[in-house]
């Protein structure tokens, strides 16, 4: 590859590391704001499938944290999570 190319690529994978190290501290951050108030909940796809599935993690490109909670504490869940 052209070096201008290589560093385009580079720069590219930079930023989606950073970007998926984001979106890792706020699922865990929910999660604990979750499991402080009992409400079990599971991560889905996103960060948590990179960080089991793909070495290294960031390079499985995701946008936002998907947690599914039971249907009975949803508006709990959003509720502390909004606060």
């Amino acid at each position: 590859l052209p070096p201008s190319v290589r560093e385009q690529a580079s720069r590219r994978l930079a930023v989606e590391e950073l970007w998926q190290a984001h979106l890792m501290r706020e699922l865990q951050g929910a999660a604990r704001v979750l499991d402080a108030i009992g409400i079990a909940a599971c991560a889905l796809k996103g960060p948590a499938l990179g960080a089991r599935v793909y070495a290294p993690r960031f390079l499985r490109h995701c946008m936002d944290v998907d947690l599914l909670v039971a249907p009975a504490d949803f508006r709990r869940a959003c509720r502390a999570l909004e606060a």
